[in-house]
């Protein structure tokens, strides 16, 4: 595994987060900290949840986080860590007397932030978090620089492990963007995520190779660019090993260093029954096949979102992304 969840807000919804959301969640383009989108809360009842699929001991995260001036005087939990149960581990408060952060084991105070935080600023919080009753550790950056430091017991529950974590409204107006999990396994994107951003790279022409069917016309890309997606127009397929590739905008010029390249696709059945689905892409000339294939049981218009293979190095070889690798590659589905 390594990289556990990746969202942006840059498919203009909040359906990358599994879990669902509360009252006044909404994705907005203005303030954002990097690409289209952010997550706006507007109070205490909004909130997004992300649960994995296994329960972890030891994660890694990042965040970006811009409150407004209106909610400048709220305290509140707004970043909360939940063991298989749904009962809270850790949690991170912030504190409008101090405008600064806590750490909390449940509802006790084990740490305390000293960085001071402004109205109307992004910063983004860095974590690592490795659960233990004695020897356990949290650590938060704001911007790179350590605030928060722990060590002892991360433990609440009669679980030693996270399973979900769950972002909450303070009250009035908090934006967030940018964010990433890590756990501790595999080569890549096993530790601290830095300060980076997300960004999405939509179709913008058409790939080397076209074997699904446009739902009309002739043109493949332009069916499947709408950002959010919209239900009027698709390209379809049924057979196994067809495959659509499109061309990809081009990274903004501001851009130097890609850690990872995923493919982001949403699809539904036509009718009732079953198929697969895979994501695809092309690199220097040869096309290469994502992970195991997904199941696809939801009927239109019911799309469902489908996050394909997390690529940390060019496929084919062992060297990091470049720019210019990117602006070359073309991205796809594939019926296997």
């Amino acid at each position: 595994m390594a990289r556990l969840f990746t969202s942006g807000l840059e498919l203009g919804t909040t359906d990358e987060f599994n879990g669902g959301h509360g009252g006044f969640t909404t994705v907005v383009t203005n303030p954002v900290r990097t690409g289209t989108y952010s997550l706006r809360f507007q109070n205490t009842a909004s909130y997004v949840i992300q649960t994995f699929s296994a329960d972890y001991e030891e994660l890694y995260f990042r965040m970006a986080m811009r409150i407004s001036t209106g909610s400048i005087g709220k305290t509140a939990n707004f970043l909360e860590f939940r063991d298989s149960d749904a009962a809270l581990q850790l949690a991170l408060k912030y504190n409008a007397g101090t405008q600064t952060f806590t750490l909390l084991r449940g509802t006790t105070l084990i740490a305390s932030g000293a960085i001071v935080l402004s109205a109307g600023v992004w910063y983004v919080i860095e974590g690592h978090i490795l659960m233990d009753q004695t020897v356990g550790e949290v650590v938060i950056k704001i911007n790179g620089v350590i605030d928060i430091s722990f060590s002892g017991d991360t433990v609440q529950t009669a679980l030693v492990s996270v399973r979900s974590f769950k972002v909450r409204g303070m009250g009035g107006d908090a934006y967030h963007d940018d964010f990433a999990v890590n756990d501790t396994t595999g080569s890549y994107q096993n530790s601290w995520i830095g300060t980076g951003g997300v960004l999405i790279l939509k179709p913008d022409a058409e790939g080397d190779q076209l074997d699904w069917t446009p739902s009309a016309g002739t043109v493949h890309w332009s069916l499947v660019d709408e950002v959010p997606a919209n239900t009027t127009d698709w390209v379809q397929g049924t057979n196994a090993g067809l495959i659509d590739l499109y061309n990809l905008e081009a990274l903004p010029a501001t851009i130097k260093l890609v850690d990872m390249v995923e493919v982001v696709m949403q699809a539904a059945l036509s009718q009732t029954g079953y198929n697969e689905i895979q994501d695809v892409i092309q690199h220097g000339g040869t096309i290469y096949t994502g992970g195991n294939a997904q199941a696809v049981t939801s009927v239109v218009n019911n799309y469902v979102l489908y996050k394909g293979t997390a690529w940390y190095v060019a496929p084919g070889g062992t060297l990091a992304w470049g720019t210019a690798d990117i602006d070359v590659l073309q991205a796809g589905v594939k019926i296997p």
